[in-house]
């Protein structure tokens, strides 16, 4: 549980990446077609991120709302879960 938990947190990361990035070339274009899909982007992706948050919660929940420890949160080798993580 604590592994999904760790899987959400880091998508949660990496999306908020790409809605800044849509964002940010958004706002440098200087044509409005382009910039419309790029704000869609940021759009979509503001939404996944809702998604996430709401897994996050529940996830949260089965673990009974408490925050893991950092014991918890490291591997057998000491690392942070995270650290390992491969798509």
């Amino acid at each position: 549980m604590l592994r999904d938990l760790d899987l959400v947190n880091h998508t949660a990361h990496e999306i908020q990446l790409l809605m800044s990035k849509a964002n940010f070339f958004a706002q440098q274009v200087q044509d409005p077609v382009i910039r419309h899909l790029l704000q869609d982007a940021a759009r979509m992706h503001q939404r996944h991120l809702a998604t996430l948050s709401t897994t996050r919660g529940q996830l949260q929940q089965q673990l009974g709302g408490a925050q893991p420890s950092l014991q918890q949160l490291s591997g057998p080798g000491g690392g942070p879960i995270g650290a390992r993580w491969t798509p």
